[in-house]
């Protein structure tokens, strides 16, 4: 008698080695597919700002619309516009229709967008051309 065949032999198919198996193709696994689940990085554009939401303010989404558009106007338009609380609220009298979209953010913030294109355009046609659309 010779050695059993190797699909039959008894240690290939015990228990242990079953365990061993699937613990070895999990660490496979594993190691596939962890690279894919860390944590996401947050990715802005031009004309996204996350601001302070006070939630004891009379319009906490107001407010942090506003300080929302400050920022991104300091951003894209240098310190003519976005430093000049007056300036902006003549351009834009009602931030929140810039808004595009807007999400909560940690600790009592809220991320903003705006549609870029119209701020731009605002600006344009009050002389007030932004950097941002060099290279559009």
């Amino acid at each position: 008698m010779g050695k059993p065949p190797l699909l039959t032999h008894p240690l290939l198919f015990s228990p242990a080695a079953k365990r061993r198996f699937v613990a070895c193709a999990a660490l496979v696994l594993l190691t596939i597919v962890a690279p894919g689940v860390t944590r996401a990085v947050e990715v802005t554009s031009l004309y996204t700002a996350e601001v302070p939401l006070d939630p004891d303010a009379k319009d906490p989404r107001s407010t942090a619309y506003r300080d929302a558009l400050a920022t991104v106007l300091l951003r894209v338009s240098g310190s003519g516009v976005g430093d000049d609380p007056e300036m902006i609220d003549l351009l834009f009298p009602n931030p929140a229709s810039y808004v595009v979209q807007f999400r909560p953010g940690e600790a009592d913030t809220l991320w903003v967008t705006f549609d870029g294109n119209a701020i731009e355009d605002i600006l344009r046609r009050n002389g007030q051309g932004s950097g941002a659309a060099i290279g559009r």
